[in-house]
């Protein structure tokens, strides 16, 4: 199951292989997540990253090292596997590309 994100407002941040074998998260990554604020985070496909589901704008696609952020144009795979003590909703994340520098 996935998601098309389309340009309304929907935004998505993919962090590759933040986590580590024992399950913690990466402390970068936990930076991220707080930077962003409450929001929905769910592992990735591949149970080694996580993707940040939010409400915010991105006005193009970009990527740095780990890191993705996309708001139009991607598909994006859904695990519903959310990240104990996240929220259940999408939190407002406002310009999310600035996580990029």
């Amino acid at each position: 199951i996935g998601f098309v994100l389309n340009g309304d407002g929907s935004v998505c941040v993919d962090l590759d292989r933040c986590i580590h074998r024992d399950g913690r998260i990466a402390p970068g990554a936990v930076e991220i997540i707080r930077e962003l604020g409450p929001t929905w985070v769910e592992n990735s496909p591949s149970g080694q990253g996580l993707h940040i589901w939010g409400r915010g704008f991105v006005e193009r696609g970009r990527r740095q090292g780990r890191i993705e952020v996309y708001g139009t144009g991607r598909y994006m795979t859904i695990t519903g596997k959310r990240v104990r003590n996240m929220p259940v909703a999408l939190g407002e994340l406002g310009d999310v590309a600035r996580i990029l520098g």
